[in-house]
């Protein structure tokens, strides 16, 4: 708090310094100022306390909080301005600085960290909750979770998935993905890449087309059914040379010839940091693979999202869930 001062005129330092780095040591007790968000909150607050009294004093003295007096011995009438006053308040600071170098390095370093920090965090509340997802309409997808205890929620089993996809209202869609590998054995040698199982309806839900090709039929979705996998434009890029006639090829997955049907349009990257690829959930099938029986409800591996029906609301359509959810349960 004490370096905030500095942005007050040295009059007011000196009758008041004490009163305000106690004010915000007060402030800083607070309730709304607690846990790491909260002393974001309170950093940016002093801050912005600072910046405003601070230069408002200065602007209202228009001597910099000096008036009338004398300066370097020399009698001075004259009005300096803020920028002369800060620029003389900057010098007399670095002076004082090169006096305790660790004590400066110590300073240099906590506002580094304090704004990297700050300016770490902006950028992560920025993308999460501030702009909009690049979706059409992205304002009515929710994510669909189970809640098992207060404050604590979990995937959704297959079966719990299945039951709210058919029998659930108020929502446009509901789809649910789970992020897997794939293992392409390319002539060059095996590569593994990042992406994802999604239900036939995941693309619908998102409101995302193929930039060519299509997505998945309801054959592909079922247990045993054609293999198919949808490619990102990365992908289609780096591994299909852009080729147009890329839907109707194959690509070597996970041992099998597997024919790509679809390619996502450029910027397209969902769930995950940025996916190479989605193939069909295909039902219970994960659980056949470990040996699970696919009426299982005790795995839960699933991340559901759906889109709300505007004319119904999320409200009602949470509320709806929750009872259809409580009646599977009993």
């Amino acid at each position: 708090p004490r370096i905030l001062l500095l942005l007050f005129p040295s009059s007011d330092r000196r009758a008041h310094g004490l009163e305000h780095v106690r004010f915000w040591r007060v402030q800083g007790g607070e309730a709304r100022y607690r846990g790491p968000w909260g002393r974001i909150r309170l950093w940016l607050s002093l801050v912005g306390d600072a910046l405003g009294n601070g230069l408002r004093m200065r602007l209202r003295n228009g001597d910099g909080g000096m008036g009338r007096g004398h300066r370097n011995g020399k009698d001075w009438r004259g009005r300096a301005t803020v920028g002369e006053y800060l620029r003389q308040d900057l010098t007399g600071a670095l002076k004082s600085l090169r006096g305790a170098r660790l004590f400066s390095v110590a300073v240099m370093g906590t506002l580094a960290l304090g704004i990297g920090a700050t300016g770490a965090v902006f950028s992560v509340v920025e993308t999460v909750v501030l702009r909009p997802l690049p979706f059409p309409d992205s304002d009515q997808l929710v994510r669909v979770l189970r809640t098992v205890e207060e404050g604590k929620t979990q995937s959704l089993g297959w079966m719990d998935f299945r039951d709210y996809h058919e029998q659930a209202s108020g929502f446009l869609g509901l789809s649910a993905w789970s992020e897997t590998e794939g293992t392409f054995g390319w002539a060059g040698g095996a590569e593994t890449l990042d992406g994802s199982r999604v239900t036939r309806t995941f693309f619908d839900v998102m409101g995302v087309a193929p930039a060519m090709g299509r997505t998945f039929t309801v054959e592909e979705d079922l247990m045993g059914g054609p293999r198919a996998v949808v490619v990102s434009h990365r992908f289609w890029q780096t591994y299909l040379d852009g080729d147009r006639w890329a839907p109707g090829r194959t690509v070597p997955l996970n041992g099998e010839a597997v024919p790509v049907v679809g390619v996502m349009p450029e910027g397209f990257s969902f769930p995950g940091p940025d996916p190479w690829f989605w193939i069909p959930m295909r039902e219970g099938e994960l659980l056949a693979e470990i040996g699970l029986p696919p009426e299982s409800r005790t795995l839960h591996f699933l991340d559901g999202i759906a889109r709300v029906d505007p004319a119904v609301g999320f409200a009602e359509a949470e509320t709806r869930l929750r009872t259809l959810a409580l009646s599977i349960d009993q």
